[in-house]
């Protein structure tokens, strides 16, 4: 989904930016356990953010991205809260 949606914005930064960001979701998954009480929380962000996109809500897919990486960023223990 993540390269789907940067590639859908059809802008060089984005690609680039989301080609760094699977090279460090690789690391950080071989470097510890995949957290199984994580994967539900995450596929049901990624299914929020569609919905959004396909009813062309903007602002509501806008904002449904912000909570996913916030929860991601908070998984990674990198923010609290």
């Amino acid at each position: 989904m993540h390269a789907a949606l940067a590639a859908a914005l059809r802008n060089d930064s984005a690609h680039e930016i989301d080609l760094r960001k699977r090279d460090r979701i690789s690391v950080i998954q071989h470097s510890r356990p995949l957290l199984p009480d994580r994967i539900v929380p995450a596929m049901e962000e990624h299914f929020a953010i569609m919905d959004a996109i396909a009813e062309g809500n903007e602002e509501v897919a806008a904002g449904a991205v912000r909570e996913h990486f916030r929860q991601t960023l908070r998984w990674w223990g990198i923010v609290v809260g």
